[in-house]
């Protein structure tokens, strides 16, 4: 939106009167965010070798999605949250399963970060959009240990929606009358409608995200108000700062390293598991030990190196030991 307003005649001081812009950074740095996260989970699916058939059919449909290969991508699971890796907070607003849910979510995000980011600039709209979907990933982390990824399917835009309620209630005047019917009472339906689809499909979506992306977007549209573009004759507009789009962009950038450590390391203990499993197959119970032992070492607080050497020591009647290894496993994983 342009920080000057068109002044229409018979205008009164205060009155806001102005046209959208149609540049908003923010919500095509998101978008393009969204869809390199796809190309990333799909070159890294692509990358086992699968059949054809089901490669195509998960990145279309997203059906048939291993929650494992998820959790590796950065998805949210409670119990992994909990123990400590927070960045699973933000990662899986980036994160969509198959082709058909990223183009809805990046639909609804153009279609309602069009309207919003002009409102409050590219940072407080970074700032809203981020730790809005951050209070939606611990809502739903928070009320369920079920895997989560993309804001399956639409709380991408629900604590958006969130925002623009609050903002047509308490901001209408830095609202461009033109769009004064899209936000307020105006975006309930959008709510209802879509909070309505996640009952009969609570298989499928994460109603908790959904409240949760919902709540967020509300509360902080109640203490982040749109910037002041109120017009006074013979004052120039005021220039607002975009500083807040730092916070937004530092959080996204940590969360995004330590995803990319974690798969690292995460991969390394699946390579070290499964020569594990070759070897106890093999009766070498030792070389297995050795592997399993190099991967709790390497990522302690991954539960499934103590659970395979729990699984081990029971076979061997060593209960001691594997009382202990299958206790640490719970602790990391109570799932």
């Amino acid at each position: 939106m342009s920080d000057y307003p068109d002044l229409i005649h018979g205008a009164k001081p205060g009155q806001l009167i102005h046209r959208p812009s149609l540049s908003c950074p923010a919500t095509y740095v998101l978008l393009t965010l969204n869809v390199i996260a796809f190309a990333v989970m799909v070159a890294v699916d692509a990358s086992s070798l699968p059949p054809l058939g089901a490669l195509l059919k998960r990145t279309i449909t997203g059906f048939s999605m291993d929650p494992e290969f998820l959790v590796r991508m950065g998805a949210s699971f409670g119990p992994y949250t909990r123990r400590g890796e927070y960045w699973r907070l933000v990662t899986p607003m980036f994160l969509h399963v198959g082709l058909i849910h990223l183009t809805l979510n990046n639909y609804a995000l153009y279609v309602l970060g069009r309207f919003l980011e002009p409102i409050y600039g590219y940072g407080r709209f970074a700032f809203l959009y981020v730790v809005s979907g951050i209070a939606s990933a611990y809502v739903s982390m928070t009320m369920s240990n079920n895997v989560s990824a993309g804001f399956w399917a639409s709380r991408g835009h629900l604590h958006l929606a969130g925002v623009m309620l609050v903002a047509g209630i308490l901001y209408r005047g830095s609202i461009p009358r033109q769009w004064t019917k899209v936000f307020g009472t105006g975006i309930i339906l959008v709510i209802v409608s879509s909070l309505a689809i996640g009952i009969p499909l609570h298989r499928f979506i994460d109603n908790w995200a959904h409240l949760g992306g919902l709540v967020g977007g509300v509360l902080l549209g109640l203490v982040i108000p749109p910037p002041d573009r109120k017009y006074v004759p013979g004052q120039p507009m005021k220039e607002h700062s975009q500083a807040l789009v730092v916070i937004p962009a530092a959080v996204v950038v940590v969360a995004v390293a330590a995803t990319a450590m974690h798969y690292r390391r995460y991969s390394n203990v699946t390579r070290l598991l499964n020569q594990a499993q070759v070897f106890h197959a093999l009766k070498r119970d030792d070389w297995a030990m050795v592997r399993l032992k190099a991967a709790a070492a390497q990522y302690p607080r991954d539960e499934r190196s103590h659970e395979a050497m729990g699984q081990i020591y029971a076979a061997q009647k060593k209960w001691a030991e594997a009382e202990r290894e299958y206790g640490q496993a719970f602790k990391l994983n109570p799932t």
